[in-house]
């Protein structure tokens, strides 16, 4: 029997210029299955789970960049949950058409990980920029120099980084202590725009005819998940801020949407609180508890040598 698909939500992702919608199953599992002559643990739609399936629209939302940067490398349980509320990431989708895989192959572990790293760095780079933060502007390129090469008075960063289903390594021009701030936010700049416009190649224009308004117009079309979220980045990178989230414990990099947030954002689409907004709430009021009790506890203390002193 085929399974009846939900529509999508209404896609106020067209004012953004996006029509694709995503689809979100109910459950998700992680299995080890052969590809390209070996076993790779990947990640996979649980079907037989019981519970709703739902699209939605990616362009709306802004904090998938930093919800995918925040996956570590190891932590399955967090693929997972991230999964159940946005979906496959779409390895599969970008694969160029003579390497597509099985459909059921699933989006591999490793290569998650890897644009999570990579969506690391982009938000890393974007912040320092915001911020002007030049000294950890040169110090985080600084670190991107291959070890054999730090004795050189003006070294090449050079980056390892995700782009589509692949992986790019490129040497980028030299940096030094000395340089002054334009020439580090130059290269910077060179290092952001390379990144993410290897990442959203595969979002295409296409045209629609708007029958109610009797004229064309132009939309654009993603291809996998992974990609939204470097568009996001995109965005950010033509006007858009970073900020780091103020919650002790995290720092994660986010996009800003409104001037007022101050911690990574939660899912937006179902207005959910941010979760690190929550945690800095119960931390604040765990502090309190504890201030208060100490100041109790000295209290109870100088009445009991002023009691002594007394008898």
């Amino acid at each position: 029997m085929k399974r009846k698909l939900p529509k999508p939500e209404p896609a106020k992702s067209r004012a953004l210029g996006i029509t694709t919608g995503w689809m979100v199953e109910a459950d998700y599992t992680i299995e080890q299955v052969m590809g390209r002559g070996k076993r790779v643990a990947v990640l996979k739609p649980l079907l037989s789970a019981e519970g709703k399936t739902h699209i939605y629209t990616p362009a709306s939302r802004a904090e998938l960049p930093s919800a995918v940067a925040k996956l570590q490398r190891g932590d399955e349980a967090a693929i997972i949950r991230f999964a159940k509320i946005y979906g496959m990431f779409g390895f599969n989708e970008i694969l160029p058409e003579n390497s597509k895989l099985n459909a059921t192959f699933g989006d591999p572990l490793a290569w998650i990980w890897s644009h999570a790293e990579t969506l690391r760095l982009c938000l890393d780079l974007k912040e320092m920029l915001d911020c002007e933060r030049d000294d950890s502007l040169r110090n985080r390129l600084l670190s991107l120099t291959p070890s054999d090469m730090k004795h050189q008075k003006h070294p090449s960063p050079f980056l390892k980084f995700s782009a589509g289903a692949g992986v790019v390594q490129q040497f980028f021009s030299p940096v030094s202590k000395e340089d002054d701030k334009n020439v580090v936010r130059h290269l910077t700049g060179k290092i952001l725009a390379t990144i993410v416009s290897k990442n959203i190649s595969g979002i295409f224009p296409e045209m629609a005819w708007l029958e109610s308004r009797q004229t064309f117009a132009q939309y654009f079309h993603c291809t996998a998940l992974i990609e939204m979220a470097y568009w996001h980045v995109a965005n950010a990178l033509r006007g858009g801020r970073v900020r780091r989230c103020e919650r002790p414990g995290c720092g994660g990099a986010f996009i800003q949407t409104d001037g007022r947030q101050r911690f990574c954002p939660g899912d937006q689409d179902n207005k959910l609180e941010s979760p690190c907004a929550v945690l800095a709430r119960v931390q604040r009021f765990r502090q309190r508890i504890q201030a208060r009790s100490k100041k109790g506890s000295r209290f109870e203390g100088v009445a009991s040598r002023s009691g002594s002193a007394d008898a």
